[in-house]
């Protein structure tokens, strides 16, 4: 028993000091072998040549490079330089950085033996001071990533011989765990999911039901365009400092409705988060963070059920659940998250309703499915099509013929009212074209195809034909993070590779939904696909394109389960150790999904 507790309990705690040791390492093992004079922050010359700074002849090692500087607006400079690889061969190098106005300094990354370095486009800025810094630091928050790792994978050693009936857990878990990593690697800055900085207005608008306040901090992080993502912790931690003073959070109150329409209904989870913080009395910044971590927990905990209430395919929820796109998703203002988790819970529980043929039909269940999918259509209206789900129950989960028929016109009835989300506004010219995607016009698009139905016809086709590679089979897709620099193509595959065999052996368990049943729920899944490629020609693509603009794979994401169990086939496959297979599937996915998040966001903006 002591042993047991000892594994339980002193084994996470070795881990995470064993983590923070690493940690230390990476950070300051390159400063072991350089001389005491260039140990620390040294003053460094340059010169100015053609409009370009210029420092030559440094032939050393770089940690970081503080530059100093007085600017009256934002400026963007080029940084071209020239390092030694490994064989000491010279290399060359270019970042561009902004040079924000009011911190008159800015530490970026190097952390290369470099020759010379040269600034370039830098005619609005005057910079005063540059210096080496080499001084011994410690990241926090790649300590904190470590630790995330080695007790994810602890988890799963520890419960290797029954991890199948952990994966509940272990999602919860993971999600948890990867998706805190993003939030607190990253700045506090709306310019990374897709559309962020109009999720964060709407977000911040609905945080409080009495009136609304913006202050200037609010105004820079979601600013659009965005500004460019700081290079190093330092300067991060500088902007946050900024963005938290005074001049900064002061804001007057305006008066607002109480009533939260519809289609701003989701944007309460992550006001909920900003509110707490607000009430708390809590820095701007914190408060931020804080909108980001309830849509990641409302994520978390629909996925926790989705997976622990799944009577089958619970390993494919499982996979599904932590994907890293999804993850990041939901750890940012997008609401792309939270249609994935409520999506798919409703799916579960339509398969769980369809499944068990020997319980009628419950209150309990009807609710459990219908209400993430109204919350799902609050957000993207097309998603309301997932209600006829419903109308393929089987007749025994009836009491009665009339009990059916009265609950099928139910169904109906709820569809076309939350399809007057849609229609209506359609009908009514209450939808323009977007100007993000040129010259668009709802008008001119509807005339057009009105005008040229066959080619409309065919333009449909070529679309859908490269959609199933582009949205379905491209690994891209499910390791994406957003504006972010694209995690390694090896991890995408190895994911996606990954997921294959997850669905492939894990397919059988949807033997038990027949092929007409199959062939309706296809038919549902291509009806929400062409009500989102429809969406998107009408109001995102230019009038007469041939090329559907706007649609991206994260729409495909809330009906993946779907899509799986239409096209997956029936073979049985049965593992001669379930629980030794599940160990390694989740060492992998663990791994990959570090990897994917460490040299994406926390090398770049933790560091």
């Amino acid at each position: 028993m002591k042993l047991k507790a000892i594994k339980k309990y002193c084994i996470p705690i070795i881990l995470i000091v064993i983590a923070l040791i690493i940690e230390m390492f990476l950070s300051n093992y390159k400063l072991i072998g350089l001389d005491k004079a260039e140990i620390g922050k040294n003053s460094i010359d340059y010169y100015i040549e053609d409009n370009n700074l210029i420092i030559d002849k440094i032939d050393s090692y770089i940690k970081k490079l503080e530059i100093h500087y007085e600017a009256d607006e934002d400026a963007i400079v080029t940084l071209n330089y020239v390092y030694l690889n490994e064989f000491e061969k010279g290399n060359a190098g270019s970042c561009k950085i902004e040079l924000y106005e009011p911190l008159n300094s800015y530490i970026l990354n190097i952390g290369k033996n470099i020759e010379n370095i040269e600034i370039a486009d830098a005619e609005n800025v005057k910079i005063t001071d540059i210096y080496i810094n080499n001084e011994y630091t410690f990241s926090f928050i790649r300590a904190f990533g470590i630790s995330v790792l080695f007790l994810l994978l602890y988890y799963v050693f520890y419960n290797r011989k029954h991890i199948c009936k952990r994966l509940d857990v272990l999602g919860l878990m993971i999600i948890l765990g990867i998706g805190s990593i993003m939030i607190v690697s990253v700045p506090s800055l709306a310019n990374m999911a897709p559309d962020e900085q109009i999720h964060v207005y709407n977000s911040y608008y609905n945080s409080s039901l009495s009136h609304s306040e913006f202050s200037e901090a609010f105004y820079f992080v979601s600013e659009s365009p965005g500004h460019s993502l700081p290079l190093s912790i330092e300067t991060n931690l500088d902007l946050n400092e900024h963005l938290n003073s005074k001049e900064m959070t002061e804001a007057e109150a305006s008066p607002k409705s109480k009533f939260v329409t519809y289609d701003q209904a989701p944007y309460l989870i992550a006001g909920l988060g900003i509110k707490f913080a607000d009430i708390l009395n809590f820095p701007f910044t914190i408060g931020f963070y804080f909108g980001k971590f309830t849509n990641l927990i409302f994520y978390a905990i629909l996925s926790f059920f989705s997976i622990r209430k799944s009577k089958i395919g619970k390993k494919i929820v499982f996979a599904i659940s932590i994907l890293p796109t999804s993850i990041f998703l939901a750890s940012h203002y997008s609401l792309d998250g939270i249609m994935i988790a409520t999506l798919t819970f409703a799916t579960v529980m339509f398969l769980n309703m369809y499944s068990d043929k020997n319980t009628k039909i419950t209150k309990k269940d009807l609710a459990l499915f219908i209400f993430p999918v109204i919350l799902a259509s609050f957000a993207k209206a097309i998603y309301a099509i997932m209600i006829l789900l419903l109308l393929l129950l089987p007749k025994d989960k009836f009491s009665s013929i009339k009990q059916r028929r009265l609950f099928k016109t139910s169904i109906i009835l709820i569809l076309l009212l939350l399809s007057f989300t849609y229609v209506v506004p359609m009908m009514t010219g209450g939808i323009a074209g977007d100007s993000r995607g040129g010259d668009t016009s709802f008008a001119g698009q509807v005339t057009s195809i009105v005008t040229h139905p066959l080619g409309f016809i065919q333009m449909c086709a070529n679309n859908i034909y490269i959609g199933v590679y582009k949205y379905l089979f491209n690994p891209e897709n499910y390791n994406f993070f957003g504006y972010l620099s694209a995690p390694d193509s090896t991890m995408r595959l190895l994911l996606f590779v990954l997921l294959i065999y997850i669905s492939l052996t894990s397919g059988h368990e949807f033997k038990i939904i027949k092929g007409k049943t199959r062939g309706i729920i296809i038919f549902i899944v291509l009806l929400i696909s062409a009500m989102i490629y429809g969406a998107m020609y009408l109001t995102f693509t230019e009038v007469g394109n041939s090329l559907v603009a706007g649609v991206q794979s994260r729409y495909f994401l809330p009906i993946l389960l779907l899509i799986l169990i239409s096209i997956l086939p029936r073979n049985k496959y049965i593992a001669n150790n379930e629980n030794l297979e599940y160990s390694i599937i989740s060492v992998f996915y663990i791994i990959i999904l570090f990897i994917s998040v460490y040299s994406t966001m926390i090398v770049l903006y933790a560091i």
